[in-house]
């Protein structure tokens, strides 16, 4: 299993680049249901990054599976108020390279489990 699940395109490389650290990463391109989650690994993953803003939904339905997981969108337009609150963090493209968004992830759950 994964420790990274990256959902909707991933024409910045994020899987790649998580990939080549100390974590695992698995992409589900497209819109991804709940039971392409489970199949991905949702309840062992330690994050989930959000490639596009239209999937916040998405959100809900991994916490629903895996209570503790980071949420991470990398995405431009703007996040729906709810999962504003459900983000640990959310990052546009457009000012933070993907490198420096690895970086944090890996940061962020290599020193909190």
């Amino acid at each position: 299993m994964s420790d990274v699940i990256v959902i909707g395109s991933d024409e910045h490389g994020l899987t790649e680049l998580i990939n080549q650290t100390v974590l695992s990463a698995t992409h589900l391109p497209g819109e991804p249901i709940g039971a392409d989650l489970v199949e991905a690994g949702i309840e062992a993953a330690s994050a989930l990054v959000i490639t596009n803003a239209s999937l916040a939904t998405t959100v809900s339905v991994a916490k629903e599976r895996n209570d503790g997981l980071t949420v991470v969108f990398y995405s431009r337009g703007r996040l729906p108020p709810y999962a504003s609150r459900q983000a640990d963090l959310a990052i546009d493209p457009a000012l933070v390279d993907p490198d420096e968004v690895v970086d944090a992830v890996v940061d962020r759950l290599t020193t909190t489990g």
